[in-house]
C-alpha cells in the first residue's frame, strides 16, 4: 500500500511512555471520571488508571534522565521492503487459488 506510518505507530520513532502518558492522563481518566458518574460501581478503574499513568510516567522519566532518543530507519516509509511486499502479494496470490468458497442458500 506504500502508506506513511502514522507518528505514534512508528516504533522507531515514538516515546512509548511519553505517548501513554499523554493518552492516559488526556483521555483515558477523564472518561473514565464520566463512567464512574453513569456507574459508580466502577469507581476502581480511576484508581487502576491512576496507578497505570504512575507506572508509565516513572518509565518516561527514567528516559528522560538517560537521554532517551528515537533511532530513525532510513525508510520509515512502510515497514517491507519491495521484496518483502513483492513476496507477501506472490503468498497471497497462491492462497486465493488454494481457497475454495462454498455458497450454501438457506430458505
Amino acid at each position: 500500500m506504500n502508506l506513511n506510518i502514522s507518528f505514534l505507530c512508528d516504533r522507531d520513532t515514538t516515546n512509548v511512555p511519553k505517548s501513554q502518558v499523554g493518552f492516559i492522563g488526556g483521555f483515558i481518566i477523564p472518561t473514565y471520571n464520566y463512567l464512574v458518574v453513569m456507574f459508580p460501581t466502577l469507581s476502581y478503574t480511576i484508581e487502576n488508571a491512576k496507578n497505570n499513568l504512575n507506572t508509565w510516567q516513572k518509565l518516561a522519566d527514567e528516559g528522560r534522565k538517560k537521554g532517551w532518543t528515537p533511532e530513525k530507519k532510513k525508510n520509515t516509509k512502510n515497514n517491507f521492503s519491495k521484496e518483502k511486499n513483492n513476496e507477501h502479494k506472490k503468498k497471497e496470490r497462491i492462497l486465493k487459488r488454494k481457497t475454495n468458497v462454498v455458497e450454501i442458500k438457506i430458505d
